[in-house]
């Protein structure tokens, strides 16, 4: 019993959270907004191509160097 409303208040406090984050004047919303802003220009464009880009490339890198490694090639 003490389990189910320990699992109960924090299921309330995630979409409480979740809520505040994305009203209109929540903390995402505002930096879509700023990131929209920046895109408008040619050169924000890019900036925010490559650092797209470059998550891209390194997630990619940790993925395969995981799987070399676990292949032991």
């Amino acid at each position: 019993m003490v389990l189910l409303k320990v699992l109960q208040i924090l299921e309330i406090n995630f979409w409480g959270v979740l809520i505040l984050l994305f009203q209109k004047e929540g903390p995402l919303m505002k930096m879509a907004e700023w990131l929209q802003g920046i895109m408008q220009k040619k050169s924000g464009y890019i900036a925010v191509m490559i650092l797209v880009w470059s998550a891209i490339g390194f997630l990619l890198g940790i993925v395969l160097g995981r799987i070399l490694w676990m292949l032991q090639l």
